[in-house]
């Protein structure tokens, strides 16, 4: 016969483990990189199915993923946001890369 006390005692750990680790889960799903620019540093989110790109202006552009504003690749950390049809960004978290593309002029951005 086990023992009613450890038994109690068990459920309790797990239990308060569990909460504890639930505590984090709002910031396992965002992903952040930093990444030079001509400007100066580029901050770019994905923040549960929103990918930010924020330039420190005062006006991040934002997108949900899966719209027309904000393609997936599959199932890798790459993205393409387009911005009226004028700007397109490629974000690739696995890479650590950006590209900007503003009407055909590309510039290359690496990131941290």
């Amino acid at each position: 016969m086990k023992n009613p006390l450890l038994i109690l005692v068990s459920t309790i750990m797990i239990a308060c483990s569990t909460s504890a680790f639930a505590q984090f889960d709002k910031y396992n799903s965002r992903v952040s990189m930093q990444c030079l620019g001509d400007a100066g540093i580029i901050q770019v989110s994905l923040e549960g199915d929103v990918l930010i790109i924020d330039n420190g202006d005062g006006m991040p552009l934002s997108g949900k993923v899966g719209s027309e504003t904000v393609v997936k690749n599959g199932k890798r950390e790459q993205y393409i946001m387009d911005v009226a049809g004028l700007f397109e960004y490629f974000v690739d978290f696995e890479e650590k890369v950006m590209v900007s593309n503003v009407m055909g002029m590309k510039s290359d951005n690496q990131c941290y």
